[in-house]
């Protein structure tokens, strides 16, 4: 029997099917989509190592390998025998329409930054670059002290990806930049590297034609609108675009294995990070209301904002819960780390599993005693993150939190995922929280711009777990002091009261697809997000813990005069399902 040809174009089918791949550092998750009974929902998932590195230096291998134990999972065959993805679906249900992919497996890309400003051009370069999978390899200023020799041979030595200049206001002052430009131009004359890097012009667009011609041949000149154009605007989005098709071109084409996967692919490829925003802004439109979003993987651990139509994305390449997890010792003390154990742990075994961790990325807890101090080192890391390296930033209003990264997703219990982030971030408020434990997010994200159906859909089916809505007041009484008061009043007209004191976290139970018009009332010190002693009427829909008030305090206060630290974990954890 012939093998299907994969360039034939697509039989008239009413609805697609999609694979997309999300290849992280550590793993690789495809996933199935397709339509069930009128509606796209996800079939499958499968999660295999990833192989850009030896011994098997070809990315397509993992690919292929998760892609079959979806083909064993459904029984529906989606590659030939060479290997090759079966385009497009067949009557008889074999193959998909489309497959498409977001990496971060890439390597980082190595920047050079020139600015005019330290405290303008530069700090918005900054925020561009934290955008994506980036690393800072040197940066020229006018308050640069050193020699043009100097900065020569330390250009020579960053060997960067990519130059991204991001000087002056519109119609503003130019030589001093043209200056820089020209030094750089200079040290790749005298560089023996392979290939030039890549040029990101984001500055007063009077120099654009002026920059493209000190490059001319040696280097190919991307333009994007000025960051500064005024020194009271700013205008980020289009270097931010930029910046991504250089990762997809410069990073993510040149990983080995990739002359298969493009010749599978319908859709260009995309930042996990992006993908993951794509979603995030989704979910924020469908649920008109701010959203945090959270992804905590080995390599890098990402942030997305939604709030007023608004979003921001902050990847930390330096945090993660592989590879850079030593990193975290730089920010916070052991100490940090063990106030959040439920047994007693010396500086010295934390400190020797952080190393063992960064040495040893790909491995996984074997014991209660490793699980908990990965959910405690994944608090410190999420805080620096989200309140900034010295803790003290607030967090972002959000009304949504969305939360993905296995240390999340993959606890033995959901109220062990939900402490973590409750402890990380303390946020206040009223709120609810999912987690995307099938790992499809970013593969919705992907798929947004191309069919928004099957994001809508996928998520009204139900494909995150829904774990509820938090109730965390802001303000401070004594401990063991009445903080608040819930009233829950359910479909089925039941009525349940719960009085809850400061220092406590406690649950009522609301099972999902279960409606509730539920009353708090906050003692006359603390706030919902309505002024202090302000009671308020919400209806909130269920989920697996339900309601969640967490009246512990902001910060949340880990001093008992007859309990200990871990002790007081102990019972937070059991009063959440532990």
């Amino acid at each position: 029997m012939s093998e299907p040809n994969n360039n034939n174009p697509p039989e008239t089918i009413a609805e697609n099917a999609y694979l997309v791949a999300d290849v992280g550092n550590s793993n690789t998750t495809i996933s199935l989509i397709d339509v069930v009974a009128g509606s796209y929902r996800l079939l499958a998932t499968a999660t295999v190592p990833t192989t850009i590195r030896e011994p098997w230096a070809d990315v397509s291998q993992g690919i292929q390998h998760a892609i079959r134990r979806i083909m064993d999972k459904t029984g529906r065959k989606l590659m030939n025998s060479r290997g090759d993805i079966i385009r497009p679906t067949r009557r008889d249900g074999t193959g998909v329409d489309f497959f498409t992919a977001v990496f971060s497996a890439a390597p980082r890309l190595d920047t050079m930054v020139i600015g005019l400003s330290d405290n303008v051009s530069l700090q918005a370069a900054h925020r561009v670059l934290n955008t994506n999978y980036t690393n800072l390899v040197c940066q020229f200023s006018p308050t640069d002290s050193r020699s043009e020799e100097e900065q020569l041979q330390a250009f020579i030595e960053a060997q960067p990806d990519i130059i991204f200049i991001a000087g002056g206001t519109d119609g503003g002052a130019a030589t001093r930049l043209l200056e820089i430009v020209n030094t750089v131009y200079l040290g790749m004359k005298l560089s023996d590297t392979p290939e030039n890097p890549a040029i990101l012009y984001a500055g007063n667009k009077e120099l654009r034609e002026q920059i493209t011609t000190i490059f001319g041949s040696e280097a190919t000149v991307h333009v994007a609108d000025n960051l500064n154009p005024t020194l009271t605007t700013e205008s980020l989005e289009g270097a931010i675009a930029v910046l991504k098709e250089l990762y997809q071109t410069v990073k993510i084409q040149s990983l080995s294995g990739m002359r298969e996967v493009l010749e599978w692919s319908f859709y260009p490829f995309t930042p996990t990070a992006h993908a993951f925003a794509a979603v995030v802004e989704y979910m924020a439109a469908l649920n008109q209301s701010d959203v945090l979003g959270i992804d905590i993987g080995s390599s890098t651990l990402t942030t997305v904002t939604a709030i007023n139509d608004k979003i921001d994305i902050n990847v930390h390449t330096d945090l993660g819960m592989g590879h850079p997890v030593a990193n975290i010792l730089s920010q916070v003390s052991p100490l940090s780390i063990s106030r959040w154990l439920p047994t007693p742990t010396s500086d010295e075994d934390i400190l020797d599993y952080v190393h063992n961790k960064a040495l040893q990325p790909h491995a996984i807890p074997m014991d209660a005693k490793a699980l908990f101090m990965e959910q405690a080192i994944a608090r410190e890391l999420i805080r620096c993150a989200v309140l900034g390296k010295d803790g003290t930033t607030a967090p972002p209003p959000f009304r949504l939190l969305v939360a993905r990264g296995a240390t999340i997703t993959n606890t033995p219990e959901i109220g062990q995922a939900v402490l973590t982030l409750l402890d990380a971030i303390e946020p206040t408020g009223i709120f609810s929280i999912v987690l995307d434990k099938h790992d499809v997010l970013p593969a919705l994200g992907q798929l947004s711009p191309h069919n928004p159906l099957v994001v809508v859909q996928s998520l009204e089916n139900g494909v995150l777990v829904n774990v509820g809505w938090v109730i965390a007041p802001s303000g401070k009484v004594n401990i063991g002091q009445k903080a608040v008061t819930v009233v829950m009043e359910t479909d089925n007209a039941e009525r349940l009261e719960l009085a809850v004191d400061f220092g406590d976290i406690n649950l009522l139970p609301l099972p999902p697809g279960q409606t509730a018009k539920v009353t708090i009332k906050p003692t006359r010190r603390l706030d919902i997000g309505f002024g202090p002693g302000k009671n308020k009427t919400v209806t909130l829909h269920g989920g697996a813990l339900g309601i969640i008030i967490d009246a512990r305090g902001r910060p949340v206060n880990l001093t008992r005069k007859n309990i200990s630290q871990d002790q007081l974990m102990q019972q937070w954890l059991r009063a959440l399902g532990e």
